[in-house]
């Protein structure tokens, strides 16, 4: 599905617009998102960790678009599952959607989400199972 109509399914998002979502790249089986930092995210100001919940939900997203990229509809998420490695803290983030597999009526996705300042080190990863039709 091309890059105007993802755009279209991020804005129509409240939750999306809230995290300030902008697309880096959007590609067939893959895309990379960025997100702004703000201080509405942090689990604590005094720590300066953002909250595993937008982890989560930064990973879930990238997984989806990255199936959306393929079969062009809406792929509500069956299953995801989460590994922390290091926190984010106080940063812009980048999460990275990878399509692994695309089947008959589902779809798997690989998630990596980094600090934008250093995109070599992984804070979190993610494998999640999308429904598409």
């Amino acid at each position: 599905m091309d890059l105007s109509a993802a755009k279209r399914l991020l804005h129509n998002s409240p939750f999306h617009q809230f995290l300030g979502i902008q697309f880096e790249k959007y590609e067939s089986g893959e895309v990379m998102l960025k997100i702004p930092f703000r201080e509405e995210l942090l689990v604590n100001p005094k720590l300066g960790i953002i909250h595993g919940g937008i982890i989560a939900s930064l990973l879930d997203i990238a997984g989806h678009y990255a199936i959306f990229s393929v079969v062009g509809s809406k792929s509500p998420t069956i299953n995801l599952s989460v590994d922390y490695l290091s926190p984010a803290i106080n940063s812009d983030l980048l999460v990275h959607g990878e399509v692994i597999k695309i089947g008959s009526s589902t779809g798997v996705a690989d998630m990596k989400l980094y600090q934008s300042e250093d995109s070599q080190k992984t804070l979190a990863m993610g494998r999640a199972t999308y429904k598409h039709s």
